[in-house]
């Protein structure tokens, strides 16, 4: 039987993308350090897999269902995911592994997104790239510019500048692909009054890309 629990969603000063939102969950039982589950890992424990289900299990199929629709789909790679992290660590140690889940749940779902979707451009994935593409400098794709380590160092740093609930409004949306109505639902406003404060957030990377010397 799966543990339910209230999950909730925090920001941290940390200008890391999977780092600076906390998807924390409330129960009776306290959660295992992540420390505790990497070494349950290493030690090749069936408990590993378990315990990151009940500590990031409903983070990773929020972030796949955001870029995948078939919830067989995200299913899938969330299992995957699972199985992925069983057979990387070790030898790898993360240093974050929620970090670390969230982006192997996020590529392999994006892998699948564009399996699927080759011509299509329906998901909150695609649509949130829609939305950045006069932000960030032009190139092959948005998707191969959002890769250069230069490019994620100065977005980085943007994020680090913003207050709290404007950092976490941006990640919610172009990190974990919130669709903009949920958002809205979770900052208590309308969904038009956030569209145009992510507007304004992406106006002003904009400009902070233009002082970095990026060619918009």
């Amino acid at each position: 039987m799966k543990e339910k629990g209230i999950y909730s969603v925090e920001s941290s000063q940390t200008a890391g993308p999977e780092s600076a939102i906390t998807f924390s969950k409330r129960g009776n039982r306290k959660p295992m350090e992540e420390k505790e589950i990497i070494e349950l890992f290493f030690l090749r424990s069936d408990n590993a897999i378990a315990e990151t289900q009940k500590q990031y299990g409903a983070l990773l199929t929020s972030i796949s269902s955001h870029i995948l629709k078939a919830e067989q789909d995200v299913e899938e790679c969330v299992n995957d995911t699972y199985l992925a992290v069983w057979n990387q660590i070790p030898p790898k140690r993360p240093e974050s592994l929620k970090a670390y889940v969230c982006s192997v749940v996020k590529h392999l779902s994006l892998k699948r997104h564009r399996h699927n979707h080759a011509a299509k451009r329906s998901s909150e994935y695609e649509q949130s790239l829609d939305e950045l593409e006069g932000c960030i400098p032009s190139g092959n794709s948005v998707e191969a510019e959002l890769d250069r380590k230069e490019l994620e160092r100065s977005i980085n740093a943007f994020l680090s500048k913003l207050s709290p609930a404007d950092r976490k409004m941006f990640l919610l949306r172009y990190w974990f692909l919130f669709p903009v109505k949920e958002i809205a639902d979770r900052y208590h406003t309308t969904e038009k009054n956030a569209s145009m404060k992510l507007s304004r957030i992406r106006k002003k990377l904009k400009s902070h890309l233009n002082k970095e010397g990026y060619s918009l």
